[in-house]
């Protein structure tokens, strides 16, 4: 899509752009307008006078119409789409840690020594201007890259 050079309909920062993000396409699979119905209270108003809302969690019941208005697609293709995305992200769920997940890595990563995460190490800046990012093994910067070598070596051999 961004090589074709088609445009997103609601870009972050720009008037224009065509940069398509994972959770731009995530956002259209996810989205039930496509299968012809309609979910209302996605959002709720905390406070009336100061205009301020939240996305609804569950706090607030949803109101949802089926069929509401004509499909684009089938909801049998819809709703397999829903079952794929549900599997993918049961396969990527990992147990919460300290750590703040927010990077592509955080949590897929684990030490072969001691099965510990990764975590996002110190970013380097090349001469050419981009940047490197470094991961490591989360024991490793906690105890010393040393006390950890020590550690792990002996119970391994």
């Amino acid at each position: 899509m961004k090589k074709r050079g088609v445009l997103i309909k609601r870009p972050r920062n720009k008037k224009v752009s065509t940069d398509w993000r994972t959770g731009t396409i995530l956002d259209i699979l996810k989205n039930e307008k496509y299968v012809g119905d309609l979910k209302q209270r996605k959002t709720y108003t905390i406070d009336y006078l100061k205009h301020i809302k939240k996305e609804n969690k569950g706090e607030v019941e949803y109101i949802y119409i089926k069929d509401h208005h004509p499909a684009i697609i089938d909801r049998e293709t819809f709703e397999e789409t829903q079952k794929e995305l549900k599997r993918r992200s049961e396969l990527y769920k990992h147990e919460e840690s300290k750590y703040s997940n927010k990077h592509t890595f955080s949590g897929k990563l684990t030490c072969n020594c001691c099965g510990g995460s990764y975590v996002a190490g110190v970013q380097k800046k090349r001469k050419d201007g981009t940047i490197r990012k470094s991961w490591r093994c989360a024991t490793a910067v906690n105890y010393g890259k040393k006390t950890y070598c020590r550690k792990w070596r002996g119970s391994r051999l």
